[in-house]
This record gives structure tokens, sequence and C-alpha cells, in this order.
């Protein structure tokens, strides 16, 4: 074999690997918040009101983070084939804690009060948390 067919084997065997672990990749499901631990607890009204103070230093501390957060829910939605979303209430009528859940939330009811860990996705009116998982 020569120099040239070594050459040529050696690129395939590394564009098979490459495209290997890129669908590897791909097909990887999302990590939820179930196994994490929060890098900080609060209270729904708390994490509001710290968007709301100054949006920009809460988002440097809470986005991407998984976070724990008390409250007690205000509203669950479920449309047809899509996130479960649980509004924790804050007080404020024309804002929530929104938690999106990829599983049913059939037993939370308007006024019960729960703990929900989720990674934080920012503020947009509404503080939203992603991938949550109830903690018990």
């Amino acid at each position: 074999m020569n120099l040239r067919n070594l050459a040529i084997l050696g690129a395939l065997c590394v564009l098979l690997g490459g495209a290997w672990m890129a669908q590897r990749q791909y097909d990887r499901a999302p990590e939820v918040a179930a196994g994490k631990w929060p890098s900080a607890t609060l209270e729904a009204t708390d994490l509001l009101q710290e968007f709301m103070d100054d949006e920009v230093a809460a988002g440097k501390r809470y986005t991407d983070e998984v976070i724990e957060v008390n409250g007690t829910v205000r509203g669950v939605s479920a449309p047809q084939g899509g996130k479960v979303s649980v509004l924790l209430e804050t007080g404020n009528p024309l804002a929530a804690v929104v938690c999106e859940f990829d599983q049913s939330m059939s037993g939370l009811v308007p006024g019960s009060m729960v703990t929900v860990k989720g990674y934080c996705a920012g503020y947009n009116l509404d503080v939203v948390l992603q991938r949550c998982a109830l903690v018990e």
C-alpha cells in the first residue's frame, strides 16, 4: 500500500469518526434539572424582583444555572402536544415565574405550594425556567 492510499484511508477514518460523534451529540437528550444541585434557592417573588431591579446582574447570576424556586401555583397550562407550563405567583398580576415541564403535571392545582428546580432561561416579562423537575 502506498503513501497516497494510507492518507486517503486516514482521512476517511477521521471523517467517519467525526460523523459518528456529530450524530451522538445530535441524538443526545437535553439535561433536566432533576439530578442537579441548585446554585441558588429562593422564593418566586424574590426571583422576579431581582430581575426587575437589575436585569443584567440577575441575568449574569442565574441564566443557564439550575435554580430552586419556592412558590404558589397561579395556573397550569398544557397545550396539545406541547410543554406543560406552571406559573408561580409573584404578587405582580402582569408577571410570573414560568416553569416548563416535559411531562404532565396533572397533580398541580392553583393555590398549591411547590418547589421547582429548573434551568433559568432569563427574563422576558416573566422569569422562565426550562427543563424543570418538582422537588419532593
